[in-house]
């Protein structure tokens, strides 16, 4: 790690941030993802600790074991797995803020003298570090430049498990990171983000020995669990990770849906009006026609021409505007069949569910749309 990443993670996880995220763990726990994290550990340590026995998950897979928390920040993961029963661990870290809060918090839960601190770049500080059972880099890789070199540390020192999180590889996410360390140049703050990429990190590890065993994918971040060579910790299939465009794709189906429907209603509205005003309109000059005398066939023919030709162009405008809606009502439904033809199953329940208890949209054969009259030749 370069001197300048040093002084950022220092400058960015400072004091401040220390105290706002150990009050934040104090509250409500470790993250969902760390949380995932745990668990998948727990279950790959006994798959590797009691191979073949049938050994299952929980807290059993951890008790009696060593740790290394890389970056482990407040503490998150060392106070979780110390509650599961490991004997002893090592918090390395780049930021002495960081350091600080999590000796204290593990100072008040009483187990301070089972742990270990090493404050400073990792790679450089391996040498001091004894090889454990568990090694963990939650939310690490990113803030690490030289990927290859922090994972090669980390999985020489792993005995049975590594576990890490890190950021997709997808363009959204790397989209995202280059504008935070666009802004970053811009308060000429040394600290980078850095997004590697996912084939490439499990190709680091499968070169020291290790094989993925659990995989879970969200929106931002990717939990990967990797065990020294051997069977899994179970028969499940390995999870599947949600597709990158999944959230957006079910946000156009749902969009497409809604102004479909409101196209629909307007057209609905325009047409009741037209005909309630065509209505009025035609009452007065029915009357009148129906008390006025007409001088003559001839003259009346006249009349009459002109009536249908005037009729004629004050029903073209009205005509013009429900073709039109029917054309964005079948560009609306089109849209949304390709929608739902692509990505059917990947649209989320709510979405699903607003779908399905929406009115039917309306068809060319629904709305009767009526024909102008034909003009009279005079």
């Amino acid at each position: 790690m370069t001197c300048c990443q040093c002084r950022g993670i220092e400058d960015m996880f400072g004091d401040r941030m220390a105290r706002r995220q150990l009050r934040h763990y104090r509250r409500k726990g470790p993250g969902r993802a760390t949380r995932q994290l745990l668990d998948a550990i727990a279950g790959a340590s006994a798959g590797v600790a009691g191979a073949g026995a049938g050994v299952a998950g929980g807290s059993a897979g951890v008790a009696g074991g060593t740790f290394i928390d890389i970056g482990g920040g407040v503490g998150a993961i060392q106070h979780e797995l110390m509650a599961r029963g490991t004997a002893r661990g090592t918090s390395a870290d780049a930021s002495p803020a960081y350091l600080a809060a999590a000796r204290a918090e593990a100072e008040a839960r009483g187990y301070a003298d089972r742990m270990t601190y090493v404050e400073g770049d990792f790679v450089r500080e391996a040498n001091k570090v004894e090889p454990a059972d568990i090694v963990t880099l939650d939310r690490v890789v990113c803030c690490y430049p030289d990927m290859p070199a922090l994972l090669g540390a980390a999985a020489v020192r792993a005995r049975r498990t590594l576990g890490l999180i890190f950021p997709r590889g997808t363009r959204i996410m790397r989209a995202g990171v280059a504008v935070v360390n666009f802004f970053q140049r811009l308060r000429r703050h040394p600290f980078r983000v850095f997004v590697h990429d996912p084939d490439e990190v499990e190709a680091v590890l499968a070169r020291h020995g290790m094989s993925r065993s659990y995989l879970r994918d969200g929106m931002v971040w990717r939990v990967l669990v990797v065990a020294r060579d051997g069977p899994r910790f179970d028969d499940r299939p390995l999870p599947t990770h949600i597709p990158s465009m999944r959230r957006p794709v079910a946000i156009l189906a749902f969009a497409a849906l809604t102004s479909s429907q409101l196209v629909a209603l307007r057209c609905d509205m325009g047409a009741s009006a037209h005909h309630e005003a065509a209505g009025h309109a035609g009452a007065p000059a029915h009357q009148a026609a129906t008390h006025e005398a007409v001088p003559g066939h001839e003259a009346a023919g006249h009349e009459a021409g002109r009536a249908a030709r005037a009729g004629a162009h004050e029903t073209a405008p009205h005509h013009a505007d429900r073709d039109a809606c029917l054309m964005m009502m079948a560009c609306g439904t089109a849209s949304i069949r390709a929608v739902r033809t692509v990505a059917v199953a990947r649209i989320p329940a709510p979405f699903v569910r607003a779908a399905s208890s929406a009115p039917a949209i309306p068809v060319a054969a629904d709305l009767a749309v009526e024909t102008p009259p034909p003009r009279l030749a005079v």
